[in-house]
Order: structure tokens, then sequence, then C-alpha cells
């Protein structure tokens, strides 16, 4: 769904999506050749790596509305102000455990949000076979590539930033900009780790996206 309106100078405009992406193995394989194992007769039917569930998105730009007065000097600092944000939030991308040994309940696998920490993004103790001299090598492999509830982290981020305009002459306009990146300053994490036989197994040790919130200062000359 897509949502656009624009006036006086202003404009907003938002976008809800939702989407299951069935694939064959991955997302960027052709499907004759996404086999689980070599000696299947069919592709693997499985969740695309690129599926995100829910994505919404909303921007806008509003002018604000500040009257012009006879005032010269009030005038220059009252008028020209432009406000502008971006947010932009999205399910995160299905995991995938790769060939090893469970014994146990895929319902368990996944961490309630409340229990989702860093430090245990999913349940390492819902079956896993964590001995590396009883990792496999040579097998038929039956669990799947990905799972749908077992997820990264989303995205979580809003973009904001302030314009103020002065006419220089009636071509020339500068712009002061006062932009920010990840604004609320909200921790995006990195796919945990996947391998049972690791230390680090299902922990996230890594950030995405745009890191701390960010601050820039700068001028340009519009003509």
């Amino acid at each position: 769904m897509l949502l656009s309106l624009a006036q006086n100078g202003s404009r907003f405009c938002a976008a809800l999506g939702e989407q299951v992406t069935p694939a064959s193995k991955s997302s960027t394989a052709p499907s004759p050749t996404a086999y689980l194992n070599a000696i299947d007769r069919r592709p693997e039917h499985v969740n695309s790596d690129l599926d995100f569930p829910q994505r919404f998105t909303i921007s806008g730009i509003w002018e604000l509305p500040f009257k012009r007065t006879p005032n010269r000097f009030l005038d220059l600092l009252a008028t020209g102000w432009q406000v502008q944000a971006w947010y932009e939030g999205q399910s995160g991308e299905p995991l995938g455990l790769g060939n090893v040994t469970f014994r146990g309940n895929l319902a368990d696998i996944p961490a309630p949000i409340s229990q989702r920490y860093p430090t245990r993004w999913f349940n390492i103790d819902a079956g896993f076979e964590r001995d590396p001299a009883k990792a496999l090598a040579n097998n038929i492999q039956t669990l799947s590539t990905r799972f749908t509830g077992v997820r990264a982290d989303g995205i979580n981020n809003l973009d904001a930033s302030m314009f103020k305009n002065f006419k220089v002459s009636e071509r020339f306009t500068a712009q002061f900009r006062f932009e920010t990146y990840n604004t609320a300053n909200h921790v995006q994490f990195a796919a945990p780790n996947t391998n049972p036989v690791s230390g680090a197994f299902g922990t996230v040790t890594a950030e995405k996206g745009q890191g701390q919130r960010q601050v820039t200062f700068g001028a340009k000359l519009l003509f």
C-alpha cells in the first residue's frame, strides 16, 4: 500500500508491504540447480534469503509555515526552514543452521522477542549437537536451509534533517543543512552465529546499518 500527499511545499509518502517469498535453496541460485542434496529429485522448497514479511517506510518534507514579516532581519531568521525525515522498518532475514544434527522440536528454536538478546538470540539448547567430533560430513541433509521463525534482527531506523534557505539574489540561494543518521541511536544487530560447534553459537558479535548516531553540518549554493 502506497500513500502520497503534497501541499504547499510539503510532501509526505508512506508505504506498507507484506510478503512471503518462497524459493528454491537460494534466491540467487536458479531453481533447477537449487537442491538440498545432489541426489534429490526436486529442488528444496524454502523461504528465500530475501524474504522480509513486513516492511514499512514513511518519508516527508515539511516547509515550516512561518509568514514573512516587514522586518528584514526577522524575516531572514524565521522563513525558509524545512524539516525532512525518513523512517524504515523491516523484518529480519530468515536464518539457516547448515548441515547439523538436531534432536528436538523445531518450534523450540525461536526465542520470544522479550527473551532475545545479543548473548542468546535463539534457543541454543533446543536439541543441537554441539560436539565438534560429531559434526556431519558425508550425509544426506534433511534440515531445511532456512527457517521462517528464526530470523536476524530487522531494520528500525530513522533519519532526520533540517534545512535553512537564504535567498541571496534572484538566481542564487544558500542552504544550511543539519542532518542526522540513525537519529534515535537505535542499535541494529547483524545476524547471529549459527554454527553449533562454535563457542559463539547463538550470539551476535556485530552491528549493521549506520551504526551509532551520526550528525553532519553542511552548506551549499543553489542556482
